[in-house]
Order: structure tokens, then sequence, then C-alpha cells
């Protein structure tokens, strides 16, 4: 088993270390913003479907981060 899963990981890695890089030279020309804290999120269930709530604050705070993020591409 830790034979068949070391091939996978080596790529994995090779992989994670490609895009770090790939992020880092191009750091330069553009920022994406970091990730908001939403303190409201919580999860919920309505008639047998998962979700999430949040109040208004936070629903704002995600549609500029949102907008953001978009800009920064």
């Amino acid at each position: 088993m830790r034979k068949a899963a070391a091939p996978l990981l080596l790529v994995l890695i090779c992989a994670l270390t490609q895009c770090g890089c790939s992020v880092a030279s191009s750091a330069a020309s553009r920022t994406i913003p970091l990730s908001p804290v939403l303190t409201s999120l919580r999860p919920v269930t309505l008639d047998g479907i998962e979700g999430a709530w949040m109040d208004w604050r936070d629903a704002q705070t995600l549609a500029a981060w949102i907008e953001d993020v978009e800009t920064a591409r």
C-alpha cells in the first residue's frame, strides 16, 4: 500500500510546488486578496438540503471579496 501511494504523493508534491512557483512569479503583477472571515456563517439544513446561512454584513463582505478576486484575475 505504501509503495503505491509514494508515486501519487510525489506527483501531488510536484504539482503543488509548480503552482506555488507560478503564483510567486506572477505576484508582482497582481495580488489575490486574502479570503474574508465570515463570523456569522453557520451550517443549516432546510427540507433535508444542507447549506449555509450568513447575515447581510458577511454577504456584502463575501460579494466584495469575489469582485476583488475577479478584478485581480
